[in-house]
């Protein structure tokens, strides 16, 4: 029975020894302690306090809405300001130019627009359509010097038709001036434009309708003996060279070319 007792207050002395022991109680609370791994902050970029020490493993990298840059910086105080820059500019960053007097739009009634452009001497004009330079006229007096004039102006004449008139001073007399067309085709301005022709000083001076080709009267033909013909006209005759390419033909087969002219 003491030996039973003894036992007993042994174990006892042991286990109170253990608990009471520096060394024992670090091990126990040292479990699962990495004491090299770095500390742990939250999203907000702060230490969490030691309440949430034992929740340290659920750590999570912060939320998409996070901004390393403050976005909400307010830049619109001098938005697009420029201290050296012109007045003004268009949409495309481009300062717009003066209109120009001497480029006028113009159209006929019911036609396409289009515009007369002067030169800064008044010597010359252009007329433009869709962008491109279509013809160019140009004044002369009787010794071919050219001549300024006031300005250009589309107006319907008392034929009903449209004529772009070139315009003089009142005291300029104009009798012996001649209009040149130095580049491009009058004609179009009649085919596309509906201009029928030019005046200076209200007198046409040119049309710019197109002229049907003349055509000759054919008052006989010529009838070779293989059965070829050719037109005889009133005033040029025979076709010479159309007739003798058909004779050289002949000759080339030792033929002779023999013919009726009727």
């Amino acid at each position: 029975m003491k030996k039973n007792i003894y036992r007993i207050l042994s174990a006892v002395f042991a286990m109170a020894i253990m608990v009471s022991s520096p060394a024992t109680t670090l091990t126990t609370h040292a479990q699962g302690l990495n004491i090299d791994a770095p500390e742990h902050y939250d999203g907000d970029g702060k230490k969490p306090s030691s309440s949430d020490s034992g929740s340290s493993n659920s750590y999570s990298e912060p939320s998409s809405s996070y901004n390393e840059s403050n976005d909400s910086y307010d830049r619109g105080s001098n938005h697009g300001f420029n201290a050296n820059a012109p007045e003004h500019y268009d949409g495309d960053g481009v300062k717009p130019t003066a209109k120009n007097p001497n480029d006028v739009i113009v159209r006929v009634a019911g036609g396409q627009t289009f515009r007369n452009v002067m030169n800064t001497e008044h010597t010359s004009y252009q007329v433009y359509h869709c962008g491109n330079s279509i013809v160019t006229f140009e004044v002369t007096d009787s010794e071919g010097n050219t001549v300024t004039y006031k300005t250009v102006k589309l107006e319907q004449g008392e034929d009903k038709l449209w004529y772009e008139n070139i315009t003089f001073a009142d005291n300029v007399d104009t009798k012996d001036f001649t209009l040149n067309v130095t580049k491009g085709d009058a004609t179009y301005l009649s085919t596309e434009l509906g201009v029928s022709g030019i005046k200076i000083n209200g007198t046409v001076v040119l049309s710019t309708v197109p002229v049907e080709p003349e055509t000759e009267a054919v008052i006989g033909h010529r009838y070779c003996s293989c059965g070829a013909s050719f037109d005889i006209y009133e005033n040029s005759g025979i076709d010479k060279d159309a007739w003798s390419a058909h004779a050289r033909e002949h000759a080339t087969k030792g033929e002779s070319a023999r013919y009726t002219d009727k």
